[in-house]
């Protein structure tokens, strides 16, 4: 089956149903399946589409044709089909000359692929610059979709991929519509909850706040670790941390806890609860910081250090990371 290109799109804006990895904004380690020594693929930021990021494949010899079929290596351009219909995938793609490059997109339903390719030269090669590419496939409610790129050239070259999206045509017009970036774009999420195991805290002695737990989220961004650390996606976007825990009061007076939020060992929020109930009695605790994604933050991640006056055993714990995007 073919691969298409094409200028003419559906009149009407269908939304984008991959995850936001998809726009390719986020740098990424892209996983190399098979190909070519010659070639290979990275995350680069120099000829965006639409975004802040794309993946460029360079081919860098020319002998004789080459090789590479590439994926994300994980989950992160996974779509579970939420209705049954037809389907558009289409992504850009960006050619610096009009010799030969065939192209191909695997997608994958369940597990089983189908393989969509085109070769196009002459006066159907590609153009110089940015070039639609799409295919339409059938998917049924509770199909898990997910894909992995091939390309080949026997010259000289780099091509870049970006704006991935994927659409269920609902209005009999079979092309892709314009893209759009994807859903979840201005806020994703990612929560952890315990409530089987506990955590003891020491007195007088920082301790993270972190456990595997049961994990939600609704994008396939890791936001946050089973570590507890706190790992946005993206620099300058505002990030809200929640969290809560509750344990059983001990004895004394003048008791309380202290929550951080701390970035590279600096404190960059913090609270102090005293704790009121009688011993034995259950304290509870929730909070919330909410703060920008600075350089060091990015880098470095962020995490919640509790530190307590006496010695405590928490349970009930929760912890949610919400990301909204610049």
């Amino acid at each position: 089956m073919n691969l298409a290109t094409t200028k003419i799109l559906a009149p009407q804006l269908r939304p984008n149903l991959l995850p936001s990895f998809c726009d390719f904004d986020t740098p990424h380690t892209w996983n190399k399946i098979s190909g070519d020594s010659d070639v290979s693929v990275v995350s680069s930021a120099l000829n965006p589409y639409g975004g802040t990021g794309h993946a460029r494949v360079n081919f860098n010899i020319t002998t004789t044709a080459k090789r590479i079929v590439f994926s994300s290596g994980g989950d992160e351009m996974k779509y579970t089909a939420t209705k049954t219909g037809v389907h558009a995938v289409s992504f850009m793609l960006w050619v610096g000359s009009t010799d030969t490059l065939i192209v191909a997109l695997n997608v994958f339903k369940n597990g089983i692929a189908t393989k969509y390719e085109t070769n196009f030269m002459g006066d159907l090669a590609f153009k110089v610059g940015y070039n639609k590419v799409y295919q339409t496939f059938e998917a049924e409610l509770g199909d898990e979709i997910d894909f992995t790129f091939e390309l080949t050239s026997d010259t000289k070259r780099y091509a870049d991929v970006d704006a991935m999206k994927l659409e269920l045509i609902d209005d009999n017009i079979y092309l892709p519509s314009a893209y759009s970036r994807t859903e979840y774009l201005n806020l994703i999420w990612q929560s952890r909850v315990d409530t089987t195991n506990t955590q003891n805290i020491i007195a007088n002695t920082n301790t993270n706040f972190g456990f595997v737990g049961t994990s939600e989220s609704n994008d396939t961004a890791t936001l946050l670790t089973t570590t507890g650390l706190i790992t946005p996606s993206k620099e300058k976007a505002v990030v809200t941390v929640d969290y809560a825990f509750n344990f059983d009061a001990p004895s004394g007076a003048d008791r309380f806890v202290d929550v951080f939020l701390n970035v590279n060992g600096i404190t960059y929020r913090a609270e102090t609860y005293t704790m009121t109930k009688d011993a034995g009695d259950t304290e509870y605790i929730s909070g919330s910081f909410t703060l920008p994604v600075g350089a060091d933050f990015k880098q470095y991640g962020a995490q919640i250090v509790i530190n307590s006056s006496v010695a405590i055993t928490i349970k009930n714990r929760y912890i949610s990371v919400i990301q909204h995007r610049n």
